[in-house]
């Protein structure tokens, strides 16, 4: 979008995982006026789906509800709210799921106000022009991979273990349950996903 030579080829995700997660207390949005939300940075995409998310539900950011950027990635910020520094945060998989299970509260998913390919396979338009089969070849690879992904739950949670290190088997099923719903079985996102989201990197 910014002119660079590069094109995205594929998507692999067609939803965000992102959700914000909450202290057990606040039980509806409007529980969050007064509290603080941590982010990422300012005009990340934490920072940007926060106020999405806040807006849609009529809650004025950095008004009504304070945004502290937190630096670091979902690990950072599932601290913050363990701690209580933050009373919420956006958490991606496995960290929301983790913090379930210690109590804390799923409030908003992402997924159920903006569909934007999230994750996706880009390459060099130099590539693309002198080695397509490469680029077609990678793209089959990867939705043989959804597929394998989508049909073999246990084998999945084994290696979620293994590469991820979520050895608690309620909390590996509970991240796979919910992954599986956001991989695109095509790779192709839909007209009005890539619409939403250059809206949203306009905003950014």
């Amino acid at each position: 979008m910014s002119g660079m030579p590069i094109r995205n080829v594929m998507v692999a995700l067609t939803g965000s995982d992102q959700v914000l997660v909450v202290k057990p207390e606040i039980r509806r949005i409007e529980d969050l006026k007064g509290k603080v939300v941590g982010v990422s940075t300012l005009k990340s995409t934490t920072d940007v789906s926060t106020r999405i998310a806040l807006k849609h539900y009529g809650l004025a950011p950095d008004v009504e509800v304070k945004i502290v950027p937190l630096g670091g990635g979902t690990g950072l910020r599932f601290t913050a709210l363990q701690s209580g520094r933050v009373d919420g945060a956006l958490l991606a998989m496995p960290h929301n799921k983790i913090a379930v299970k210690q109590g804390f509260r799923e409030l908003i998913y992402m997924k159920d106000l903006i569909w934007i390919p999230f994750v996706g396979l880009a390459a060099n338009t130099r590539k693309i022009q002198t080695d397509a089969d490469f680029i077609v070849r990678s793209i089959r690879a990867s939705l043989r991979a959804t597929r394998y992904i989508k049909e073999n739950k246990s084998e999945i949670l084994k290696l979620l273990g293994k590469e991820f290190g979520i050895k608690d088997g309620e909390v590996a099923s509970l991240v796979y349950d919910d992954a599986i719903k956001l991989y695109s079985d095509t790779g192709i996102p839909t007209d009005a996903s890539m619409l939403e989201d250059i809206a949203a990197a306009k905003e950014t």
